[in-house]
């Protein structure tokens, strides 16, 4: 026979995220024989299944725990209301139809009656008196009409006050069927988990002088419906001198169960995450030996990490974003037409390009002589010496000398010239 034990929270290790909730109880032995089974109810349903542990702390170690299950659990209901009789329900449908199908039956017949047509007086003969009418016939047969539809009426109001009870009736037992099956369904706040135990009775000792009749028991899971988040308060002396730093807890649970005067304690540790412990290797006493080969423990980096250096980032994105822009640099680009030219012809175009970029400078005076004294068709070591000798001009000259000499013929040389510098 299962016993039903009454488990109270005793102390909560609050992390992070969740929390582990150790219960203890008492069991005692009636008669000198503890209960085989034990049931603890009332567990939140956000309990880790795989995280229940039950310890038994009994004297001389006569009973440990076994098959330790976890299922779920709704509280018995009292007083419940009781089904309706289905075979009642079962002959009001049948009745139903029938006392239906009947008033149908007479329905139809009246309409049927209530077509019935006299028959004309019949029409006599050119010349001759009209013949004689069967009034009493006539009578007779309109007396009859009126009877029967009259007849059927009445049962047809008969039979539809008999419908109108019956399908109350039925009503009144569809509603306390639907109420009865609505009181024993079980509600959100009503289901619980329960953790069933088997316990094992170990025979006492020799030297004992009688078995332990009571058994101290705790037990512990953990749930994901807890956190805390440490928060600090600084404060500072008046006159400035000193201040003092306090740390404090802000603690919110959803686990559905009540904490209150319950001792908490906070831990940084997070206990649902996988690790690997280090394998130590053993040390010996004599001739020296090379370091061992030691396995290094493992242990995932926290979650959240990252979130640390967030304010940095956004701060380093912030101060880049705020600079200038360098402008995109282009490295000139030969046209089609000089792509396969020889390299005189290109020595050609980098002279009449020089040449005139400094047509539009100042010094137009200085270095014309240079440029002047050089042929399109100047060997190798003549050009070398003019561009040695233009390295005074600026380098935005020269670069855009470059770009003008690369230029396709078609476009014009010069849009706006920068000023030297």
């Amino acid at each position: 026979m299962t016993h039903v034990v009454d488990a109270r929270i005793d102390r909560v290790k609050l992390y992070h995220q969740g929390a582990t909730v150790m219960r203890s109880m008492t069991v005692e032995a009636k008669d000198g024989v503890f209960p085989e089974e034990i049931e603890i109810t009332g567990l939140p349903l956000s309990l880790h299944d795989a995280s229940v542990k039950l310890t038994v702390d009994s004297p001389r170690g006569q009973l440990i725990s076994a098959q330790v299950r976890v299922g779920l659990h709704v509280t018995p209901r009292e007083n419940l209301p009781a089904h309706p009789d289905a075979e009642r329900m079962r002959e009001l449908d049948k009745a139903i139809e029938l006392v239906r199908t009947r008033r149908d039956a007479l329905e139809m017949e009246g309409e049927l009656l209530s077509e019935i047509e006299l028959p004309a007086r019949p029409a006599g003969r050119p010349g001759t008196p009209p013949p004689a009418s069967p009034m009493q016939a006539r009578v007779a047969l309109e007396s009859f009409t009126a009877k029967a539809i009259a007849k059927r009426q009445e049962e047809i109001g008969a039979l539809r006050e008999q419908l109108k009870k019956l399908r109350e009736e039925r009503k009144d037992l569809s509603e306390r069927e639907s109420q009865a099956s609505t009181a024993r369904r079980a509600r959100a706040s009503e289901i619980t988990k329960t953790v069933l135990a088997r316990l094992i009775t170990r025979p006492a000792s020799p030297d004992a002088s009688e078995g332990a009749t009571r058994a101290r028991l705790t037990l512990s899971y953990f749930v994901h419906g807890a956190r805390w988040a440490p928060q600090y308060q600084c404060r500072i002396e008046r006159a400035g001198g000193s201040a003092v730093i306090q740390m404090r807890a802000l603690i919110c649970q959803s686990s559905g169960e009540d904490w209150r005067g319950v001792k908490l304690s906070l831990s940084t540790a997070a206990p649902m995450r996988w690790t690997t412990l280090p394998k130590l290797d053993a040390m010996k006493i004599g001739r020296a030996q090379g370091p061992p080969a030691s396995k290094q423990g493992f242990r995932a980096p926290p979650s959240g990490a990252a979130l640390l250096f967030g304010d940095y980032d956004e701060a380093h994105r912030r101060a880049l974003g705020a600079l200038p822009s360098p402008s995109a640099y282009s490295s000139p680009q030969l046209h089609e037409e000089h792509a396969q030219a020889p390299l005189s012809a290109l020595r050609d175009a980098v002279l009449e390009g020089l040449m005139e970029a400094a047509e539009q400078q100042s010094y137009k005076a200085d270095y014309g002589d240079v440029l002047g004294g050089v042929s399109a068709g100047a060997p190798a070591d003549e050009f070398d010496d003019v561009m040695e000798e233009l390295e005074e001009f600026s380098p935005k000259t020269r670069s855009y000398a470059s770009e003008v000499a690369m230029a396709p013929p078609s476009a014009p040389a010069f849009q706006s010239m920068p000023a030297p510098s």
